[in-house]
């Protein structure tokens, strides 16, 4: 609760960088790897995107079929920005970069949530729902060591409002939550 400040405590003046600690520098690694796979999986739902008028009559989309291809590629297009956002500032020590780290990951639970139900909805292995489960609270204890202190002392992240430390979170678990809900219900 240390992290907290009342709104009058609260100082402009960014405090001197940290030294990235360790599991920050993993966390770039792995997001690094993801942003290259989200990145030609993006290019190649664009190439088959861009294909379709090219086969010709017989390839024919159904009604809404096109809207749910503009939503895929939509989604694919804001998951490859947010994992190379996300891998970039696991290494930029500024406070916008800790934002994007705190959102990107309570998105990435925010989702795997919504995932999880629809596992129970499918009827899917036990082992695959276990998994899922565990790649949830793997998630929340990742968004949890983002706001330790030398986290945030290495994103120059000095003392927050309640809600300047929460927003991040709470936006992005949210926007995780309707985006997949959208994909694996409605879709």
């Amino acid at each position: 609760m240390k992290q907290y400040a009342p709104p009058d405590e609260v100082g402009d003046s960014e405090p001197p960088s940290g030294k990235r600690p360790g599991f920050l520098t993993f966390l770039g690694v792995i997001n690094s790897i993801w942003a290259v796979i989200f990145l030609l999986g993006t290019l190649a739902l664009f190439g088959l995107v861009a294909i379709i008028p090219a086969i010709g009559a017989d390839a024919e989309l159904e009604e809404g079929d096109g809207m749910l291809m503009v939503a895929a590629v939509a989604a694919m297009a804001f998951a490859t920005v947010l994992a190379i956002a996300t891998a970039v500032s696991c290494f930029v020590p500024k406070k916008v970069c800790w934002y994007v780290v705190l959102f990107s990951y309570a998105f990435a639970c925010g989702e795997r949530i919504v995932t999880i139900t629809d596992m129970f909805r499918g009827g899917e292995e036990v082992p695959r729902i276990v998994g899922g489960f565990v790649g949830v609270l793997v998630g929340f204890l990742f968004l949890a060591a983002l706001h330790a202190e030398d986290v945030r002392r290495f994103y120059r992240v000095g003392k927050l409002t309640v809600g300047k430390v929460i927003a991040p979170d709470l936006l992005g678990f949210l926007l995780g939550l309707g985006l997949a809900f959208g994909i694996n219900f409605l879709g």
